[in-house]
């Protein structure tokens, strides 16, 4: 039981910090996506891009996998900074939806690029398995409730056009 309330706050946890700064979390999935892009397009110079961007006396990094997590969450930070106060009213319930799949899909590209023994508690568990054994769906379940969502906010946009004219 232990394991499944790991399970739960990780999910929980980021949506409702999501959910508290009022950012899009339409907008993290993508900045999610291109930081994977750009950790597969670079694979030989992740490394050194970072390196590049930090301090040599503040931070360096030298292990693939750590560069790898920056790259792939720099989009993440960046966005999340920029967005901040960008949902209001009934619309911040609706963005939970995206952030729960914004939040699946971190977990599911972030665990390749962590140890195991750093992840054991959500090794162990059985509802975890279930969802590794199932990640392709569900991530197809994930995009495709991101495009109705935006979807439903260009439709939002053009029928309030609409009624102010």
């Amino acid at each position: 039981m232990t394991h499944e309330i790991y399970l739960i706050a990780l999910v929980v946890i980021p949506a409702l910090i999501i959910y508290i700064f009022g950012v899009n979390a339409v907008y993290l999935f993508f900045s999610l996506l291109i930081g994977y892009l750009l950790t597969n397009l670079l694979p030989g110079n992740v490394n050194r891009l970072v390196n590049l961007f930090s301090s040599s006396n503040f931070v360096h990094v030298s292990q693939t996998y750590d560069s790898k997590l920056v790259i792939l969450y720099l989009p993440v930070v960046l966005t999340f900074i920029f967005m901040i106060k960008s949902v209001h009213g009934i619309h911040k319930l609706i963005n939970l939806i995206s952030s729960v799949c914004f939040i699946v899909l971190a977990i599911f590209l972030t665990l390749p690029l962590i140890k195991t023994n750093q992840v054991s508690f959500l090794l162990n568990n059985n509802l975890f398995h279930q969802l590794i054994i199932n990640k392709s769906v569900i991530i197809i379940i994930d995009c495709l409730v991101i495009l109705i969502l935006l979807l439903l906010e260009r439709f939002k946009k053009t029928n309030s056009k609409k009624h102010h004219h």
